[in-house]
């Protein structure tokens, strides 16, 4: 059970990151109904997941792992796409960033790259998360 609401907690922090940071996502008119929608589809996802990995003898652990977590949820948003009909991704704008003086000036995203860039911010957020919690 505390695995389960340590996963639910997780997605949600992980995707109310992302639309705070560059609002990929669009829930339509009932909000919250589509919310909670791709929270549970993306809990579903992150809790299965490293079971059915093991089992087909994939990697659990490393940059690998990271990459087929990446994969599965692109195509779990795209799923959500087709699926649900407040739930849209609408093109954004990465912001301009300025690290130690190396200036990163802002991207303009259609709506594939915004998909593909936010699922990888999703994706690395929760692992993250996931890592602090976890036991050695």
């Amino acid at each position: 059970m505390k695995k389960i609401l340590r996963t639910v907690l997780f997605v949600f922090m992980s995707l109310y990151l992302v639309q705070f940071l560059i609002k990929p996502f669009g829930y339509g008119d009932e909000y919250t109904k589509t919310t909670i929608l791709v929270v549970l589809a993306l809990t579903l996802l992150y809790l299965f997941l490293k079971p059915l990995i093991s089992v087909v003898s994939l990697p659990t652990k490393g940059l690998s792992y990271v990459f087929i977590v990446f994969i599965t949820t692109v195509i779990v948003f795209y799923v959500l796409t087709t699926i649900l009909d407040g739930f849209t991704i609408n093109a954004s704008t990465l912001p301009g960033l300025t690290i130690f003086g190396y200036v990163l000036p802002s991207k303009n995203l259609d709506g594939v790259w915004t998909m593909v860039f936010s699922s990888l911010m999703i994706s690395i957020l929760y692992l993250f998360l996931e890592s602090l919690c976890s036991k050695k």
